[in-house]
């Protein structure tokens, strides 16, 4: 287990999978920019990723409470969160990627996976809650318009889908939320 300090992460950064596991951990905030980390890494923030259009990231894995992967990033990664994770326009992540959302708290107000216009992902996306109660909410996974995922989409809670899925989708419920009204269990 390595910390990150005041220097962050390094700029190049590649781990075989034969080599034991680096976990790269800060308490806070993460700001992945312009660095090349691929491999048997797995970087952990008490608080926020962020990952920027310009990083490359191959087969790690990222784990926050929140995890933003910023317009037009690609790659190939596996990210976790408890409160939200969000890809914005056009982010592609390649097979095998997952995104997945892991509620243990049912203090945590609405978590939920935000799939923006234009976004590309094969692979993995989930959202799963731990116990049940809808006095905060219940987890959920909204695709935009134009969002095309290929591969299985799960979610123990709600799933907004207004993009297109060549695979799978287990859900709880589906929601379609119109300027005009909320249809519940609706295509």
């Amino acid at each position: 287990i390595c910390l990150i300090g005041r220097g962050g992460l390094p700029d190049t950064l590649s781990r075989t999978f034969d080599e034991k596991t680096l976990y790269l951990v800060s308490a806070d905030a993460i700001e992945i920019t312009s660095q090349r980390i691929s491999g048997n890494v797995i970087i952990v923030s008490g608080k926020k990723i962020t990952v920027r259009a310009d990083a490359s990231l191959k087969d790690i894995i990222l784990i926050a409470p929140s995890v933003i992967l910023q317009e037009k990033f690609s790659g190939e990664i596996q990210a976790f969160g408890r409160d939200s994770l969000v890809l914005e326009e056009g982010v592609s992540l390649l097979y095998p990627s997952v995104i997945g959302l892991i509620r243990d708290s049912l203090s945590i107000k609405n978590p939920g996976i935000k799939i923006s216009e234009n976004v590309k992902l094969s692979g993995i996306l989930f959202a799963y809650q731990t116990g049940f109660s809808t006095a905060n909410g219940q987890v959920s996974i909204k695709i935009n318009k134009d969002a095309v995922i290929n591969g299985l989409v799960y979610s123990n809670g709600l799933v907004d889908l207004k993009g297109k899925i060549s695979g799978s989708l287990y859900a709880s419920g589906l929601i379609l939320n119109t300027p005009s009204s909320v249809y519940e269990n609706h295509l």
